[in-house]
């Protein structure tokens, strides 16, 4: 509305003439048309809805109860132990979910696991009619062990990373107190320690 009001001036002034003060009429005028303007009112910002990731405990449920579907629906021993031994190595790492913090990357793949993968297994096996079927037995277990060596890689990938995070702090610990107290020579306590007094 302003460039049309300012615009307007000057078509007016080329024509009929506004004389030396043109400028101001027409900048009055672009002024004029901004104040006269309604304001169009703000896009509203859609906020993604926030997601609430599921913690250790009601993980750890999930695998239960998936568990108990089988034992429910009388699947053979084989698959429901096998299912077991993956919800022990499931729990080892759910145990440890704290240090995972730094590996962010493994916990969605453990959640991934306990919400899409074990469910949908569970569903497609309970879906044939023959459950005593050998190559459905062995398709489930197969998958349930495959699963669980994935479960066994990130317990220990998380042993390895607290036995670093240990070795670095005896590292810094050497480093800035030199011999520890627990080092003997020999082994037999009878080593002298630097740091005493009166010691060269």
């Amino acid at each position: 509305m302003g460039m049309l009001v300012a615009t307007s001036v000057i078509v007016v002034h080329l024509v009929a003439g506004l004389g030396v003060f043109w400028p101001l009429v027409t900048v009055a005028g672009y002024g004029a048309g901004v104040l006269l303007t309604p304001s169009r009112p703000a896009p509203a910002i859609k906020r993604a809805p926030r997601v609430e990731l599921e913690q250790p405990g009601r993980l750890r449920q999930r695998v239960r109860d998936q568990r108990r579907v089988l034992v429910k629906n009388q699947a053979p021993d084989f698959v429901s132990n096998s299912l077991a031994a993956l919800e022990a190595a499931l729990e080892r790492v759910l145990d440890n979910w704290d240090y995972l913090v730094d590996f962010p990357e493994h916990q969605v793949t453990v959640r991934s696991m306990i919400r899409d993968y074990i469910p949908s297994l569970v569903q497609a096996y309970l879906a044939i009619p023959d459950r005593d079927n050998a190559r459905a037995v062995r398709d489930v277990t197969g998958s349930f062990d495959l699963l669980r060596g994935e479960a066994d890689s990130i317990y220990e990938a998380t042993i390895r990373n607290s036995l670093n995070r240990l070795e670095d702090h005896n590292r810094i610990l050497h480093m800035q107190f030199g011999r520890l107290p627990l080092e003997g020579d020999g082994g037999d306590g009878g080593g002298v320690d630097k740091h005493a007094p009166g010691a060269k």
